[in-house]
């Protein structure tokens, strides 16, 4: 009996060295991991489409005509930004027997469209709007626009068309 309790204690003891043994063998091995997170400036505008103004009657062409939520600007920016405006050429390209060759980016007008001031455009970048980074659940970086265009009577009658470019710029 002594021998077998020997015997027992001897493979209990070898066992419990066995196991801690093998539960204690571990080998780490590191890596490094290294990224080049670059600036990142992104919008969308929708819809892109061609607006139309209809001018009709003389209140029309003193007052102006607004386009209330003509585009929806959709901004993804790593810094916070401004989105700026300008248009392609000095002034509208007309066209009609009539048409005026002077008439100035400045009769078209934006603002947000929870804003109260319009800011006119010009040949030049026109800071519209700013905001901050983030995606387009940032608030501030997922808005409607609206737009007035006001001719006034210094323009004769005639079709008229400008290109506008929208640049996103990194403050």
């Amino acid at each position: 009996m002594k021998y077998s309790s020997l015997f027992f204690l001897i493979v209990l003891l070898c066992s419990t060295d066995l196991i801690f043994a093998q539960t204690n063998i571990e080998d780490y091995e590191n890596t490094q991991i290294r990224l080049n997170l670059s600036p990142a400036l992104e919008f969308e505008m929708d819809p892109k489409s061609e607006i139309s103004f209809n001018f009709i009657t003389a209140n029309d062409i003193e007052n102006g005509i607004i386009k209330s939520q003509f585009t929806r600007f959709r901004i993804k920016a790593t810094r916070p930004w401004t989105l700026s405006v300008k248009s392609t050429t000095p002034y509208f390209n007309g066209s009609g027997p009539y048409a005026s060759r002077d008439m100035p980016p400045s009769v078209l007008q934006m603002k947000k469209t929870n804003s109260t001031e319009y800011i006119p455009l010009a040949f030049s970048d026109v800071p519209l709007f700013t905001g901050s980074r983030g995606g387009n659940f940032t608030p501030g970086n997922d808005f409607r626009a609206d737009i007035k265009f006001t001719p006034g009577f210094s323009y004769n009658e005639g079709y008229y068309f400008i290109t506008l470019v929208y640049t996103l710029t990194a403050i």
